[in-house]
């Protein structure tokens, strides 16, 4: 996904020979919007370059050749829009999506911030999920990674909407991310042991936005059990992609590495 007029690098070097011989490259654009006038610069190099002066989808076939034999042709597709939308979730109402992956985002417009990447799942439960991954030195607490959201991104700690949301994440940018997350007591030693761990279950903890939110249908954990307090977020640990344990105490728990959301997110 890029804005219309900007100039498109590939890339052919993750193709390889199973003996060694050296490659040619053989690019060609099969596909382009109606009206445009976009060709290949050097596209029998390993880079060729073009660009999406149109809007619409581009469709790039690479063909190699090991000097005896030509591959299977490799395509891609490459879609260009008018205008950085604000979250994953606009592009979605647009009806721009090309499925999950990296996409540009201006959340607030034409405010000071400038367009960023993300990750947009476009597919779990109605897709339209927007997740900006961090990694800080020092480790931050949920009111400060909240503020870092807010400052820098205009978007809020990672709040896990529904199971295949929270599982989806945690398989694509690795459960380190999600350590900490936006869900929190609704006052000083609320408890939800024992309990599904979600906003149908458990109604005493919940995101600053008061939206839906799923961590867990386990109801063998006996935690939260009460010593936490309503800024601070609990641990999460994962096993593979499911939730194993989480756990709350007062001083709450620290991570350099979390994930924000955008703020229009999908409630199912």
């Amino acid at each position: 996904m890029l804005v219309q007029g900007e100039t498109v690098l590939l890339d052919g070097s993750a193709s390889s020979d199973l003996v060694g011989d050296t490659l040619t490259y053989i690019w060609s654009l099969t596909s382009k919007p109606v009206g445009s006038t976009a060709t290949l610069i050097n596209p029998t190099e390993v880079n060729p370059t073009f660009e999406a002066d149109t809007e619409g989808s581009y469709v790039i076939e690479l063909i190699v050749n090991d000097g005896s034999t030509d591959s299977e042709a490799d395509r891609v597709t490459v879609k260009a829009i008018t205008q950085i939308r604000e979250s994953c979730k606009v592009y979605l109402d647009f009806g721009e999506s090309v499925g999950d992956g990296i996409y540009t985002i201006d959340p607030d417009g034409d405010g000071g911030l400038a367009p960023f990447d993300v990750y947009c799942n476009m597919t779990s439960d109605g897709g339209g999920f927007t997740i900006k991954t961090v990694t800080t030195t020092p480790a931050m607490y949920a009111p400060d990674a909240e503020n870092y959201c807010l400052a820098n991104f205009d978007m809020q700690l990672f709040i896990p909407r529904t199971e295949a949301h929270v599982t989806t994440a945690v398989d694509t940018h690795g459960a380190e991310y999600f350590y900490i997350m936006g869900i929190y007591p609704k006052y000083n030693g609320a408890t939800c042991s024992n309990m599904a761990f979600n906003s149908l279950d458990c109604h005493n903890w919940a995101p600053k936005d008061n939206g839906k939110w799923y961590v867990s249908n386990r109801t063998d954990i006996s935690e939260p059990n009460g010593d936490n307090n309503i800024i601070q977020s609990m641990s999460y640990q994962f096993l593979g992609t499911s939730i194993n344990s989480y756990n709350d105490v007062t001083s709450g728990y620290s991570s350099e590495n979390f994930a924000c959301s955008a703020k229009d997110e999908r409630q199912l």
